[in-house]
Parts: C-alpha cells; structure tokens; sequence
C-alpha cells in the first residue's frame, strides 16, 4: 500500500523539517551605476501565521557573500507564549519583577510590519529568506523600500 500525504499543511515532512530559501533577483533601485543608501527596508508579514526567518542581503551583484544577517520573527497574535525552554533568547517578549521568579509571557506580532538592516550604500541588493528547522516558517506579502538615497 501506498501514503496518502496532505499538501500544503505544517512545516514538516513526515517529521523532518522543510528546508526553504528564496532569493529575489539583484535590485538596482534604479540606475545600476549609482550608489544608493536604503535607509528603511520592511518585511510585511501575513499576520495569520507565526514568522521564523533568517534574512541575509547579498549585495552589489555578488552572489557568494551574504551580509546584515537577521532574524525575523512575529508570532500570531492569538497564539500566547507561554514559559519555556525553546524559546528565542534575543527577543523581548516578558516582563516580570525583582519579587516574581517566573516570567510572565505575552503574544507578541500586533503589527504586521516589520524593519530588517540594509547597511551601507550599495548599486544593487539580492534579498534572501531562509529557513532549515521546524521551528521555522515565512509568510510574507510584501516588501517595503523607504528612503532611498543616491550617493554622488
């Protein structure tokens, strides 16, 4: 006999975790011979699922060096956090005091947009999501280019 398998549901197969990657093509934001600064770049996120990424920019039209490494993460507003000991340590999701031992948690991810680093001035970026645990998954609609400025 044969398996049935359910498309287009979690973030696993059979158990094991789905590696994902996706690059765009090289953006020139214009002409290909200026320089330019991104002064503001934004994922928006659909809201509806939990966000796990790594976000990396290869730039100037070279495809074997990734900078501005990143990690993107939001969390469906319905969905609470709990305490745990899988949980990313970089993020700032708890509060408690100097009286209570135990953090009290909250569900983070109310807006949908959200600012990742483009560093310094570039003539052209390739932006690359990826993603190689369970844990992680991306739900992106869009990307968000503000002021952008040509140098010299």
């Amino acid at each position: 006999m044969g398996k049935v398998y359910r498309e287009d549901f979690g973030n696993t197969f059979d158990g094991g975790a789905i590696e994902f990657m996706w690059k765009s093509p090289f953006l020139a934001a214009g002409n290909s011979n200026i320089r330019k600064t991104i002064e503001e770049f934004y994922f928006i996120l659909d809201e509806t699922y939990d966000n796990n990424f790594n976000f990396s920019v290869y730039k100037n039209y070279d495809n074997a060096y990734k900078d501005d490494a990143d990690l993107i993460y939001s969390t469906n507003s319905d969905n609470l956090i709990w305490y745990g000991d899988n949980l990313p340590t970089n993020l700032n999701f708890s509060w408690h005091d100097d009286l209570n031992s135990v953090p009290t948690y909250w569900a983070t991810g109310a807006d949908s947009v959200y600012k990742a680093e483009i560093s310094e001035s570039n003539y052209s970026v390739q932006l690359c999501v990826e993603g190689n645990s369970v844990e992680q998954n991306a739900a992106i609609i869009g990307l968000e280019f503000k002021e952008i400025y040509l140098d010299g």
